[in-house]
């Protein structure tokens, strides 16, 4: 499949999930503890999870240790990070509509009865 098709083989990584979604990354046993993908295309597999962009969008690569005893540490640090995050962007949002509030008390207030003609 790989030398048919004309796409080049480290593309294949990026490739598999998005053609056969159902190829799972975890190992198997039946693999000897490898992932279907890294059967596949022989080299470790490359996840959306291992690469990230930090603020000028430029590539910044993570590694997580998944080692027994390292997991409970690195999802503690995993969800301090989030809720960093969440409070990050709470906080934008709540900056934002503040703003929105306070630029409506710029205005004068329209005193106006039903049966009034008004030109805005």
């Amino acid at each position: 499949m790989v030398y048919g098709a004309a796409v080049p083989r480290i593309a294949w990584d990026y490739l598999v999930p998005v053609v056969q979604a159902n190829l799972n990354q975890t190992p198997v046993a039946s693999l000897e503890n490898r992932s279907p993908l890294e059967c596949f295309s022989a080299r470790e597999p490359i996840t959306i999870l291992d690469m990230a962009s930090d603020a000028a969008g430029v590539p910044v690569n993570v590694k997580v240790d998944w080692s027994k005893a390292s997991i409970q540490k690195t999802l503690l640090r995993m969800h301090a990070s989030m809720r960093h995050l969440h409070k990050t962007i709470l906080d934008k949002n709540e900056a934002r509509q503040l703003k929105a509030i306070n630029k409506t008390f710029d205005y004068d207030a329209i005193n106006a009865d039903v049966c009034d003609y008004m030109l805005l």
